[in-house]
């Protein structure tokens, strides 16, 4: 076990900066629930995904370089 010298007892994960893969993802997974999770999902409406939408398409516009 590797123990912090701030918080002994605490386990470290170490990760080699070679590794090109360091963690595992299941793409096959990804954006589906997982069935032990039991807790309803809030209902969205759609007037709020739209402005949602419009806020992240305003902040994707501010990111873009612009041309002088």
């Amino acid at each position: 076990m590797n123990d912090s010298p701030d918080t002994p007892g605490t386990r470290l994960v170490t990760i080699p900066a070679s590794d090109p893969n360091p963690g595992r993802v299941d793409r096959a997974r990804m954006g589906r629930r997982h069935p032990a999770d039991t807790e309803p999902r809030p209902k969205v409406p759609p007037e709020d995904l739209e402005a949602t939408r419009a806020e992240l398409a305003e902040l994707r516009r501010r990111m873009t370089l612009k041309s002088a």
